[in-house]
């Protein structure tokens, strides 16, 4: 990753790479903190760098500093620096997501993850997050498309049920009963045995609680 650099540097920064990476592994987040934090000193301007750091204080939830390290690197990653590799970049912006997500800046959220969902390769996880976000706004409609997107586009049977869930969640929510009831047929019909019975046990209490 370290493209234009002396080969003396190159090396120093690998030592400190992998360093960081083992202290990480080992739940040694200072330690993986401050190796990071000095490979970002000899090569300030690697994004992918500043996403490792992000990742580590994530892990010990400085949802300011990490915000700032993912924020760097997207800000190099478009330009003046050396790239984020592969799906990095997406991994950034899903950092912010949980900065956002644990900070409760729902819109913030919504917007990270609307641009996610416009870039990403189909994921039916990030549309039921976003769907979940949009119910946090109280956006019952864009709830609703998000999860059916999550629902066509598959999953275990436990997450499309977690999505039929949240689907037949926000019809309610709505006060569109009859949404409701035709979203938990459809679940029933198309989904198999397995999920059937996950749907079925979610759902009691909650169409007993919303029909009472």
């Amino acid at each position: 990753p370290f493209r234009n650099d002396p080969p003396r540097l190159v090396s120093e920064l690998k030592r400190l790479v992998d360093a960081a990476g083992q202290s990480h592994k080992a739940g040694q987040h200072a330690q993986a903190q401050a190796a990071f934090r000095r490979a970002l000193e000899l090569a300030p301007t690697e994004a992918w760098l500043w996403n490792e750091l992000g990742t580590t204080l994530l892990d010990v939830k400085a949802w300011d500093q990490a915000a700032d390290a993912f924020q760097r690197a997207l800000e190099l990653d478009g330009g003046g620096g050396n790239g984020l590799r592969g799906g990095d970049s997406i991994l950034a912006w899903v950092g912010l997501a949980e900065v956002f997500e644990a900070r409760k800046a729902y819109g913030e959220l919504k917007q990270v993850l609307e641009h996610i969902v416009d870039v990403d390769e189909p994921n039916g996880g990030f549309w039921s997050w976003l769907g979940e976000v949009n119910g946090h706004l109280g956006l019952w409609d864009e709830a609703i498309q998000a999860y059916w997107t999550a629902i066509g586009l598959g999953g275990s049977p436990e997450q499309s049920a977690t999505r039929w869930q949240g689907l037949i969640e926000s019809y309610l929510a709505k006060g569109d009963r009859e949404g409701a009831i035709e979203a938990l047929r459809d679940g029933l019909e198309r989904s198999p045995t397995a999920l059937k019975h996950e749907l079925e046990q979610r759902l009691r209490e909650l169409l007993k609680k919303a029909f009472q």
